[in-house]
């Protein structure tokens, strides 16, 4: 997705939980297209990370117009991932664990095509 979106012309922001990988990945998409393309860390299990993330963007890029989220591999069991709602107008807040589709659910799903 970053390379066709530097292809067509756009600046481009890579992010991976290591810097090194991010930076390589950017290395090799600015070296095909010729366009801005930068490398950052970011865990997105960690808000603060993502918080850090956006602040480093616009200050590389000094904007963001196109959001792509695609995070992968990510280790976790449902019993150890968690969304965090953000405050009710009551000020509280709850965690609600992320479920998973059923083996059953993605057997029913159409072949591509």
């Amino acid at each position: 997705m970053a390379l066709a979106l530097s292809e067509a012309g756009a600046s481009v922001a890579v992010t991976s939980r290591t810097l090194e990988s991010a930076a390589v990945s950017a290395r090799a998409i600015a070296g095909q297209t010729g366009k801005k393309a930068a490398g950052f860390a970011c865990d997105v299990r960690d808000e603060e990370s993502v918080i850090k993330l956006i602040d480093a963007v616009l200050k590389e890029f000094g904007r963001l117009d196109i959001l792509v989220n695609n995070a992968g591999n990510v280790v976790s069991t449902p019993n150890q991932a968690q969304i965090e709602d953000r405050p009710s107008p009551s000020g509280a807040t709850r965690s609600r664990p992320i479920s998973t589709a059923s083996s059953s659910a993605r057997n029913t799903r159409s072949p591509a095509r």
